[in-house]
């Protein structure tokens, strides 16, 4: 993230969906508000802010088990 000196880890649940909301928002592009994902730059700045978005991931057929 700019201006970001040092690493931060976050505990909190995000998706890949909610990379391209972030990407815009980092890059002060123009809202998208058509989209379904989150932007995530509230954690990067707070990595221990309160979160209450779940996510939901899927392992079905045409993505096995590994």
């Amino acid at each position: 993230m700019p201006g970001m000196t040092r690493r931060q880890d976050c505990a909190r649940l995000v998706n890949m969906i909610d990379f391209y909301p972030t990407l815009i928002e980092l890059c002060r592009l123009p809202e998208r508000p058509v989209l379904d994902g989150r932007s995530f730059v509230p954690l990067l700045k707070n990595p221990n802010r309160k979160w209450d978005y779940p996510t939901v991931t899927i392992n079905g057929e045409g993505n096995p088990e590994k």
